[in-house]
Order: structure tokens, then sequence, then C-alpha cells
């Protein structure tokens, strides 16, 4: 099974030397195709090389590889080029959604991002328009931010501006959120117990779960407050909160047993 894209299915390359090098990379690991597309002049040849740069990335825990892991530096250049410029329309690009560049590029972040990415990342989240964006976004502020020990005020600044926009849908706040998940400093416990305030059910779970994973010890009360209000049917995340109490009274337990 081949993959295609994740932003750029069924675009079609009017030069055949893009589309015969498109088809190579979704066979295969041929370097020069992906070059090829990655130093392309058109948007769209660039979007696709990042997004199978990504994907290869996704996958290497069962490949063993990324076949085009030696390109990391290129390929970060040409993502950080696509997010100095305003996010274009997919009229302009031939994408299916508007910011496929921005979306593709951001994927890549995933794993390339740097803390001095967060600027960038922070201004292509400002400017999102739809949930792929905003996913891939938050995902790149995940690993900027978890890369420093102060997490730059701007990146959280706009990742807030979504979370708490009561005129955005629930899952793209609860996305922007889910930029927090692997941060352990202070301003990540402050947003997750605003979150839980927020009386949003998704936001509530995840800002609780935030919390049970990296700041359990500070916000137990809270923890154990929320979870006491939940239905018995809350859905995802609510079990793994429960879990992480749950394993925190065994912890206790364990502890107060061995001091006898």
């Amino acid at each position: 099974m081949t993959f295609d894209t994740y932003h750029w299915k069924d675009y079609e390359f009017n030069d055949p030397e893009l589309e015969a090098a498109r088809s190579a990379v979704e066979s295969g690991d041929d370097l020069d195709a992906f070059l090829k597309l990655l130093h392309s002049s058109e948007i769209a040849a660039v979007g696709t090389a990042l997004d199978h740069y990504a994907y290869r990335e996704s996958t290497k825990r069962f490949s063993g590889h990324n076949p085009f892991h030696s390109q990391a530096h290129a390929v970060l250049q040409q993502a950080r080029a696509l997010l100095a410029k305003p996010p274009m329309m997919r009229s302009e690009t031939g994408a299916r959604r508007d910011g496929a560049e921005h979306a593709s590029a951001l994927m890549v972040l995933l794993n390339l991002a740097e803390p001095t990415d967060s600027g960038l990342i922070a201004n292509a989240m400002r400017h999102a328009r739809n949930i792929n964006v905003i996913e891939a976004a938050a995902m790149a502020a995940g690993t900027a931010m978890s890369r420093t020990s102060v997490p730059d005020s701007d990146l959280v600044d706009a990742l807030c501006a979504t979370i708490f926009d009561n005129t955005r849908a629930t899952a793209e706040r609860a996305e922007a959120l889910k930029a927090f998940d692997d941060v352990t400093g202070p301003e990540a416990a402050k947003i997750a117990v605003a979150a839980i305030r927020s009386n949003d059910s998704n936001l509530l779970a995840h800002g609780a779960l935030i919390l049970a994973t990296h700041h359990f010890a500070t916000h137990r009360d809270l923890i154990e407050e929320t979870i006491a209000n939940w239905p018995d049917d809350a859905s995802y995340p609510a079990e793994f909160v429960q879990d992480a109490l749950e394993a925190a009274e065994n912890a206790e337990t364990e502890g107060e047993g061995g001091n006898e």
C-alpha cells in the first residue's frame, strides 16, 4: 500500500517530471525524486515532499528508518520558508483546503521544531482557518515548547487565543490545548486549570489529563473534584485521568506500607 499525501491528494502536476517524481516517492525510497519535489518552485511539489517526510518519520518505528532523514536540514529550511509567508487559498495552490502548505510545513515540525521556530508556529496558529492547520500547528507547538524550559510567550498566547475562543469549534479548541500535553512548566498547569474552569466538557477533560500527567502533586484536589463531577459515560480522555488518579493512590499506599 502506497502513501499519497496528507494535504495534496488528487493534485495533478502539469510538469511530467514532477508527476514522475511523485510516483517514485509514493512507491519507493527514491531520494533524487524526493529532492526534485522538495526543491521545486511549485508549492504543491514542496508540500508533497514535506508530507512524505512527515509520513516516513511517523512510520519509522515500523520500517526502522526514514529514507529521507539525511535531508532533515533542507526539509526544515523549506518548512520555515513556507511558514514565513501568509497561508495561501486553495484556489491558489490547487489543494483541497486553504493553508495546505502551512499544514504540510507544520507536520514536519512535529519532529524537527526548535524553540526558535515558536514565532513561525504562533503566526501559523493565528492564521489557521481549519482544523487540519490547527492540529498540525498544535503538534509543532508541543515539540517546540517541550524543548525549552520556558515556552515562548507569543506561542502560548497564540494557542490560548484558540483554546479560549468560544466562537471556534470545540474540536479546534481541544486540538490547541493538546499542545501542552508534554509541557511540564507552571504555565501549562495554569492553562489546564483555566480549561477545566471553562465548563466545556472536552476542554475540561483534556485539562484534567494534562494536570494528572505532569502536575498531579500540586493539583490533586482539582483533579479529584473534576472526576467526581463526570458522568458515568464520560468519554476520552476521562478514563486516562481516572487511571492516573488510581496509580497515584496505589503509589501512596505502597509508600505508606514501606514506612511501617
